[in-house]
């Protein structure tokens, strides 16, 4: 099955990126502001780097955990859309 994509884009099969819209949809967004370590820990689960203490709202969104690094002490701000399709 096509998919539409060029083989290696996901790096990772479909499974892990539909498991992540569920999540950004849920655990993610409906998190309370405050949550910033618990916003961390799921984009560290789908192989983001995130840096110690960085600051990522609940509306945030990103597409591709795996290619995306965030330095310590950085902030991701409201309504942002990180569209990782390289390495961010």
């Amino acid at each position: 099955m096509n998919s539409g994509c060029p083989p290696g884009f996901r790096v990772r099969s479909a499974v892990p990126t539909q498991l992540l819209w569920i999540v950004q949809s849920t655990l993610f967004r409906l998190s309370p502001q405050a949550f910033y370590g618990w916003r961390r820990w799921l984009l560290r689960l789908f192989g983001a780097n995130i840096g110690k203490g960085a600051f990522l709202r609940p509306s945030v969104r990103v597409t591709y955990p795996w290619k995306l690094k965030v330095g310590n002490h950085c902030h991701i701000g409201d309504e942002v859309v990180l569209y990782t399709i390289g390495e961010i």
